[in-house]
């Protein structure tokens, strides 16, 4: 019997985009677990690290269509008899805000697919978003799967392995780095006053932003991070870093505001990196209300005297292996193609009864 088929559609774009690279990572598993796995990007055709991108004319050769940043319109629209799994990368507050001000119109989106029979599934990575997104989504097609981090790349040095990444000269006695670009739902600001109330108190400690992008680049924002440098406080400031798992190496400390195990927290935790986050994200270590910046710097405190007590990167890199295994995230990908492949509707368009556990 042949393995199943899927069709994995986004946009390639290798160590630029944590989409991709979530996406990436799921198909990398999946084809260890013996699935016929591809990526389909309308643009390319290229092989990335190994995993293999077809054309999208291969539609009519698959069994699934999985899509995470879109579809073509001719697949969208039809899809051959295929069953569509739609996997719900972005945060949903940040999806509605996208489409409130008319910059990308995912509710829209969501308003048509969840009436078309050939999406079946809508599949979100984080648990905490399924509340969210059952307004608006028929809760019988909705589905939690874990998500998932190459555990193979991302990992900690070996004992005797140089670390590549300096912060361009700009490192401290402690370095902690923020890595998570600036969204419409979510940016830096507090958790920056937090690192800002830790620093005083910690002479030495240098901060580094990674992903930035233009998000700095207004008057307001040169300001502050102004203060901090001349704080000696401020490291490597960084649109975008070509080592990141060098960066998470070299790093003592990630922080983000996030409530999600987002890229900078599956990566840092899998390179051994503590991390700081949001208080509801499950994942981290340590965490805090992210606009609480007093809480938040004691947190980043706790993470500090641990370090001091000398806690093993080993602590940090099994909360990686035990929340983001991709075979795990990979299986549970695994039965739904099979259940969708078999024909069965396994759910009911709309339906607004819960989905058996």
């Amino acid at each position: 019997m042949k393995p199943l088929r899927i069709l994995h559609f986004a946009k390639v774009t290798p160590r630029k985009c944590g989409l991709y690279e979530t996406t990436y990572d799921m198909v990398k598993a999946e084809r260890t677990l013996g699935l016929d796995s591809f990526i389909v990007d309308p643009t390319v055709d290229i092989e990335d690290r190994d995993v293999p991108v077809a054309d999208p004319h291969t539609l009519e050769s698959c069994d699934v269509v999985v899509s995470h940043s879109g579809l073509p319109s001719s697949v969208e629209h039809d899809p051959k008899g295929k069953p569509i799994i739609h996997v719900l990368h972005g945060r949903p507050k940040s999806s509605f805000l996208l489409d409130d001000n008319d910059s990308l119109h995912v509710y829209q989106h969501m308003a048509y697919a969840k009436h078309a029979k050939h999406y079946r599934y809508f599949v979100t990575l984080w648990e905490p978003h399924l509340h969210l997104w059952k307004l608006v989504l028929p809760i019988a097609k909705l589905r939690y799967v874990q998500s998932p981090v190459d555990l193979e790349y991302w990992c900690p040095p070996e004992a005797d392995e140089k670390i590549d990444h300096g912060f361009c000269g700009q490192g401290g006695s402690y370095n902690v780095v923020c890595a998570d670009p600036a969204r419409i739902d979510s940016d830096p600001y507090f958790v920056v006053h937090a690192f800002y109330q830790f620093a005083l108190k910690n002479p030495g400690a240098k901060l580094h932003l990674y992903g930035v992008g233009k998000s700095v680049e207004s008057t307001a924002w040169k300001l502050l991070l102004l203060a901090l440098k001349n704080a000696d406080m401020l490291g490597e400031v960084c649109a975008w870093s070509e080592k990141a798992r060098e960066m998470y190496r070299a790093a003592d400390l990630v922080i983000t505001p996030h409530n999600i195990a987002t890229r900078t927290v599956r990566e840092a935790l899998a390179c051994g990196t503590p991390v700081v986050a949001g208080s509801l994200c499950h994942a981290a270590p340590y965490k805090a209300e992210s606009e609480d910046t007093l809480s938040y710097a004691a947190a980043i405190q706790e993470a500090y005297d641990a370090q001091q007590r000398e806690v093993s990167p080993k602590t940090y890199r099994n909360r990686a292996v035990t929340f983001f295994d991709p075979a795990v995230t990979a299986a549970s990908m695994k039965l739904l193609y099979e259940e969708v492949a078999d024909g069965d509707d396994g759910c009911n368009a709309g339906s607004d009864q819960e989905p058996a556990d």
